[in-house]
């Protein structure tokens, strides 16, 4: 297994390696020193993005071009009920059930996000219990280098305490 360490270069500056050393039959010991400076930012990074998704408090959900959910995080699992095991790899729009306003609105939606490839709203969803749920969301069309679309991610906050104080008035 490599180790890893920091390495000093000749002029002072440092890099993160991976060194492996491995015995050659009676000919000694090579020595292996891989620079995996990018590679632990990188990894870094992902743990910095997972640590913000895990303390958001809104949900967000990614989901691919077929509506198959790849991504759930903890303020997802606490509007909706559903734990992400239970989710990743179902349709989203089966798991949400998802209502708009009118026929009109849910087209007129749809039309935006087609043509810009983002859509800020409101919907009632529903939870895992049954109970709706009033979602104000920002849904964003994930394209690669290419422009093909592979991806959609959609920032869902619960608004269903404001909507109902909305009706009391």
């Amino acid at each position: 297994n490599p180790l890893e360490v920091r390495v000093l270069r000749k002029e002072g500056t440092t890099f993160e390696a991976e060194l492996s050393i491995g015995f050659i039959k009676n000919s000694g010991l090579v020595c292996i020193i891989r620079d995996v400076t990018e590679r632990k930012a990188r990894e870094r990074q992902l743990r910095f993005d997972a640590a913000i998704q895990a303390s958001i408090s809104d949900a967000v959900i990614v989901f691919d071009e077929t509506f198959i959910i790849r991504s759930w995080n903890k303020a997802a699992e606490t509007i909706y009920g559903w734990q992400v095991t239970e989710v990743i790899g179902k349709n989203v729009t089966e798991v949400l059930q998802t209502r708009y306003e009118s026929e009109a609105a849910s087209i007129e939606m749809f039309q935006i996000f087609l043509r810009t490839g983002h859509w800020d709203g409101e919907y009632i969803q529903q939870r895992k219990d049954g109970a709706e749920v009033y979602i104000q969301t920002s849904t964003t069309l994930f394209k690669d280098e290419n422009g093909v679309p592979i991806g959609i991610i959609t920032v869902n906050r619960d608004i269903t305490k404001q909507k109902q104080a909305d009706v009391a008035l």
